[in-house]
């Protein structure tokens, strides 16, 4: 979807704030200063471990990785051993496995902070895939971290606290209409209700770019910002042609 945001005006000239992080495929794909943030402490771990890592630290990263044999018996039992990591790193590759081994490279949890993901038979090319595992590419993604500043905290308190004038916030929350337990806490329509108040309570001279599914819901709760329908292709079925377009709303504030 990146390309779309850049054909409709997306040409950030200061820093990047993303509340709700994910795969951070917007502020990864500059080159400007950035604030990441995500609910999800596994993901913001592994952020914060990359940032760190030396060239022999990739290396060894990358080694570990492919030492695994991807089963579905091995996913379920590396899967289980979520209590025991002790150390960062531990926890930085636990997350890594269970993102790209794992249905789509979606995260779930139960109201246990247990993850639940279902394996996503990574071996016959389903999912995420294996190819940007690289040296190179890791390599990318700790340089550009040095210029992005990592938070793990509630996404509505980063656009109530933490934007400055001149930001470029990219908002995109769990989708109304989804389950959402991406988090132990979860998210639902009160919670897209709240966004949309901190929203409204922005003081400071920033470009928002809102994205979220085409609802009833999602239309009369960002009632007063005229939105642009997008398609894109869905990810919640494992064979890639067999996934419909679905139907996004995109609100842009400058």
């Amino acid at each position: 979807m990146l390309h779309h945001y850049k054909n409709l005006g997306w040409e950030p000239k200061n820093r990047i704030v993303e509340p709700f992080c994910g795969g951070a495929a917007i502020s990864l794909d500059s080159n400007i200063p950035a604030l990441n943030n995500d609910s999800n402490p596994y993901l913001i771990n592994f952020y914060n471990t990359v940032k760190k890592f030396t060239d022999n630290d990739i290396q060894e990263f990358i080694e570990w990785f492919f030492s695994h044999s991807f089963t579905k018996e091995e996913f379920y039992d590396y899967r289980s051993k979520q209590n025991e990591l002790t150390t960062n790193l531990d926890k930085a590759k636990w997350f890594f496995y269970i993102n790209r081994c794992g249905f789509n490279g979606l995260w779930r949890v139960n109201k246990k902070g247990k993850v639940n993901t279902p394996y996503g038979r990574p071996l016959d090319g389903w999912g995420i895939g294996f190819k940007d595992i690289t040296f190179e590419h890791f390599q990318e993604i700790r340089d550009r971290l040095q210029n992005v500043e990592i938070r793990n905290e509630n996404a509505i308190s980063i656009i109530k606290n933490y934007l400055n004038e001149g930001d470029w916030v990219f908002i995109d929350p769990p989708y109304d209409s989804t389950e959402s337990n991406y988090t132990q806490e979860g998210w639902n329509q009160k919670d897209l209700q709240r966004l949309n108040e901190a929203v409204n309570s922005i003081d400071k001279e920033v470009v928002l770019y809102i994205c979220n599914s085409d609802t009833e819901f999602v239309r009369k709760t960002f009632n007063n910002i005229a939105p642009l329908e997008l398609n894109r292709r869905g990810v919640v079925n494992q064979d890639s042609e067999k996934r419909g377009k679905v139907k996004e709303l995109l609100y842009i504030a400058k």
